[in-house]
């Protein structure tokens, strides 16, 4: 159920207007303009940028101040990479977020392309440039020409160096905003605000979101207690990081919802204009992508395989549940073999119990290309998992260059040569009965959990997916998918 946030009263209507009165500045500020500026990003976005903020993004500013963890998933053309901007700015300008020796600001954005990162800088200077404007105007001339930029780095002096995904700003140290793409680029970089932009679109980006959060944002964290974190995004289906950290569907997370769908935005224009955009998308059969892109629905645009209530959520119910580093009792192991371009190697080791519950109690997945350890893992899998009875290899792929060396030893009854393509339509029909049954179990795991969300009713992941780790999983259990009994083939030790 879509749950938008509700923009409490004091920034509606009559308190709305107050807000960016002069009335206000008397009461609060004794009519001291710059530092309303300097207390309040909202204030100074109207007096010193010439931004006057809509009553969603108002609400939003001031929790990027109160919270440290905000999360924006907005519809499209709302505005919400003006509201971060104008944030960064007023953190920038005002130093509000000291750290390190040098005690100065130190923003860090990882937008979703290089592109992306380089824009970001170009439309941060903007602002500055017509803020000059803006504070030459409202305060007529007394603070200069060049207010916000004439505090730049000059091409010669120290910090002066001025590139495509860098700003440097000085009042009272120099204040840094850098940009990047997705990339283990930023590992190591320290920052007193991380913004993590267009999230839902880094999949188009790196083939591992997940290991850039974790390698570059948490390090940050973890170095850093106080540093604030920010995402942004619209929607891109119910899967992958962005979803993953949105406080819906229970999800465990630190981050703050703020969730506006197009209509937030009032004005008589901008809704004409978007209902004929709604009778295109209508008329093209595609209002999915309309309430993913406009309401800011995590609309999964392909019908999905497994249903979410009914079969996902039972494959992972059992909080207890974790990876295993061995087993020594019965037990089966799968290979899936990945290729060059997306798709990756998985090992997957699962057991069944008397009453033909199947548990996932292990797997390692390789990035890209990347699998050329396999045979030395796999044994020393076989050691650690001492009671794998059988090996069921994918024989497309890379498979086939691997049975021989897998019969030679383990033996030929050991292994299982499965031709996983063309069984595939029977093999998935059996573990999702067996998901919906609740015997499919996992411990919980958001990449596989995204696997079942972006596989379609064609038995291919969608856009933003795989199902490297899904199919893996699924060959783990072949034998015991029909419910017919355990199985008889003897252990192997090593």
């Amino acid at each position: 159920m879509t749950d938008y946030t509700i923009i409490p009263e004091a920034y509606l209507d009559e308190q709305y207007e107050y807000y960016f009165s002069k009335q206000k500045l008397k009461d609060e500020y004794n009519g001291d303009v710059l530092k309303a500026c300097e207390d309040d990003p909202a204030l100074f976005a109207h007096y010193m940028l010439g931004f006057t903020l809509r009553d969603y993004q108002l609400y939003l500013m001031i929790k990027l101040v109160e919270d440290r963890y905000v999360f924006a998933l907005m519809g499209r053309r709302m505005g919400k990479s003006t509201v971060f901007k104008i944030f960064n700015a007023w953190a920038l300008w005002y130093n509000k977020y000291p750290q390190g020796r040098d005690n100065t600001t130190k923003v860090l954005v990882l937008a979703h392309t290089s592109d992306s990162a380089e824009s970001y800088i170009e439309e941060l200077r903007d602002i500055y440039e017509a803020g000059d404007r803006r504070v030459e105007q409202v305060f007529k001339g007394k603070l200069g020409k060049k207010y916000f930029t004439g505090h730049f780095p000059k091409k010669g002096k120290d910090n002066a160096r001025i590139n495509t995904t860098e700003l440097a700003i000085f009042n009272g140290g120099w204040n840094k905003i850098m940009a990047f793409p997705p990339t283990p680029r930023a590992r190591g970089r320290a920052a007193s605000i991380v913004q993590l932009d267009e999230l839902g679109f880094w999949s188009d980006y790196t083939p591992d979101e997940y290991k850039i959060y974790r390698e570059v944002v948490r390090p940050i964290i973890t170095d850093s207690p106080g540093t604030k974190i920010f995402a942004a995004t619209t929607p891109n289906g119910p899967a992958g990081l962005a979803y993953d950290i949105f406080p819906i569907d229970n999800h465990k997370t630190v981050f703050t919802g703020m969730w506006f769908p197009f209509y937030y935005r009032k004005e008589k224009e901008y809704l004409d204009e978007i209902d004929i955009v709604r009778e295109e998308y209508e008329s093209t059969g595609d209002y999915d992508s309309f309430r993913q892109e406009f309401l800011a629905e995590w609309v999964s645009k392909g019908k999905s395989y497994f249903q979410k209530e009914k079969e996902i959520d039972k494959v992972f119910a059992d909080e207890s549940l974790g990876i295993m580093s061995s087993f020594s009792g019965p037990c089966h192991a799968a290979i899936d073999f990945g290729g060059s371009v997306k798709s990756r190697t998985v090992i997957t080791v699962s057991r069944v119990d008397e009453k033909g519950h199947m548990y996932r109690i292990y797997h390692k997945r390789y990035p890209v290309g990347k699998d050329s350890t396999l045979k030395e893992d796999v044994m020393n899998i076989a050691r650690k998992f001492s009671g794998i009875e059988r090996w069921h290899i994918d024989s497309q792929g890379g498979g086939s260059a691997f049975y021989d060396w897998f019969r030679t030893t383990f033996g030929g009854y050991a292994v299982d040569e499965v031709t996983f393509r063309g069984r595939k339509a029977d093999m998935y029909r059996l573990f999702k009965i067996a998901c919906f049954k609740g015997r499919i179990k996992s411990y919980y795991d958001p990449e596989l959990r995204d696997e079942f969300l972006g596989f379609t009713s064609d038995l291919k992941p969608s856009k933003h997916t795989t199902d490297d780790m899904l199919d893996s999983f699924v060959l783990s259990c072949i034998d015991w998918l029909e419910e017919k009994g355990k199985s008889s083939f003897r252990i192997l030790r090593y």
